[in-house]
């Protein structure tokens, strides 16, 4: 542990002399959040510490002097929906049993992927260097990927593990981490292949193969199926960038309105993975956590639980109705073991924020899905709409790395419209 702290003294250095390449290290290093340790008695991660070092550094260094220059009332349609967002997590730590839990969530999982973010668009609007600096991000993120995709299978082999998992605490978590970046790279490579020279090409092509077999030896079904859906849309708006508005909110109500027809008619659900000791199928788990977080969100609508409440709260019921009871092993060791969310975007989001955090949250991806006028806001398009439908089956968004790769397609498609004021383009797609 004292190793990987002390990496972050050349981080330090190169902060101040080269802050654009310390924020591509940090993309790079997302999954680094599992690298833990306190400070006095204030848990943080490898990754935390050199974000907030970075902040402080463009803070020193004066960048933050470029959002002088911008007149926020043209952009109240992001801001708005953003400041009731962190509202809504500020309530969500108040309203909450375990608030030194609450604040640990609030801390790692809202605020500094959020200002990590910032941090990139930040260096975006300061240089305007149209899509360099968006190329430079993906690629970072992508090398990451690909340095996590061989550790995890090095990990499957030496260890013979039938599923891909790396550092993380399941093989469905490293495919939450994958696809984003994994749609992200090959939708860049789709519109920019033909001005690459062939080096260019094979490095893409490469980490996009790397991405590809990790994730399907993740064997999360509905990563696969995220990521093939999502490249059908992009090679389909592509060509009529116009339609995109037309699959903004089936998108954004998808999550719940599936999960909700699937409690009525449970059985249109597949069966997932079946647990071959004790016959447990992964949608009898889900359909556990499903309806169970609806009973939730009937008790407190508009509250929710709070933020980090829900596994406690849901393991106090599923002790009051047995469902831990060594009477039922199979159903017990499952649901315990996948008990830190209920596995679905926005009912998760809904009990740790409430209505208004989901609404907000809403609100935001419209502001994204609604118009593709650009090449790169048809990339951040498909970078949200992937883990929207990776969000409907399990909890995106919801941890350190994975919040960071929720919040740049919105971060980002903000600042294209901030550019997009300085430089107007028309976009017809190719």
């Amino acid at each position: 542990m004292l190793l990987f702290q002390l990496l972050l003294l050349p981080l330090f250095w190169l902060t101040w002399q080269r802050r654009d390449l310390t924020i591509l290290i940090l993309a790079a290093a997302l999954s680094s959040y599992v690298i833990r340790f306190n400070i006095g008695s204030i848990p943080t991660t490898w990754l935390e510490i050199g974000i907030w070092f970075t902040l402080a550094v463009m803070l020193l260094r004066g960048d933050w002097r470029v959002w002088q220059k911008i007149d926020y009332r043209k952009y109240l349609s992001w801001l708005l929906p953003l400041c009731l967002w962190l509202l809504a997590c500020f309530i969500g730590v108040i309203v909450a049993t375990d608030t030194r839990l609450a604040l640990g969530v609030w801390k790692g999982f809202i605020i500094t992927p959020l200002l990590f973010n910032f941090l990139i668009i930040t260096f975006y609007l300061n240089n305007n260097n149209n899509d360099i600096w968006w190329k430079k991000v993906i690629a970072a993120l992508l090398l990451g990927a690909v340095g996590t995709s061989i550790l995890a299978w090095l990990q499957s082999w030496l260890l013979d593990l039938p599923r891909l998992q790396s550092g993380f605490d399941s093989p469905n978590t490293l495919a939450m981490y994958l696809n984003p970046i994994l749609v992200a790279a090959t939708v860049w490579f789709f519109l920019k292949h033909k001005t690459m020279i062939t080096a260019e090409k094979y490095f893409w092509l490469g980490g996009i193969l790397i991405l590809a077999i990790s994730v399907l030896l993740t064997n999360s079904q509905t990563a696969v199926g995220a990521v093939l859906i999502t490249l059908c849309f992009v090679v389909f708006l592509q060509r009529r960038p116009s339609l995109a508005k037309w699959f903004s909110w089936p998108l954004i109500l998808s999550g719940l309105i599936i999960i909700g027809l699937v409690l009525i008619w449970p059985y249109n659900l597949p069966s997932g993975h079946i647990n071959p000791i004790y016959n447990i199928s992964s949608r009898e788990v889900r359909m556990v956590f499903w309806s169970q977080a609806f009973d939730f969100i009937k008790q407190k609508p508009f509250t929710g639980l709070g933020l980090g409440q829900w596994q406690p709260a849901f393991i106090s019921v599923a002790k009051e109705k047995g469902w831990l009871s060594i009477k039922n092993t199979g159903l017990a060791i499952e649901l315990h073991y996948s008990s830190l969310y209920p596995h679905n975007l926005w009912l998760t989001t809904w009990l740790a924020t409430g209505f208004l955090g989901l609404l907000a949250l809403m609100f935001l991806f419209f502001k994204v899905l609604i118009r593709i006028d650009s090449d790169i806001k048809l990339i951040w398009w498909s970078v949200l709409v992937v883990q929207l439908l990776h969000g409907i089956l399990d909890t995106t968004m919801w941890r350190n790395d994975l919040a960071v790769l929720f919040w740049l397609p919105i971060i980002a498609s903000w600042s294209q419209d901030i550019i997009k004021s300085i430089q107007p383009t028309n976009y017809a797609g190719n």
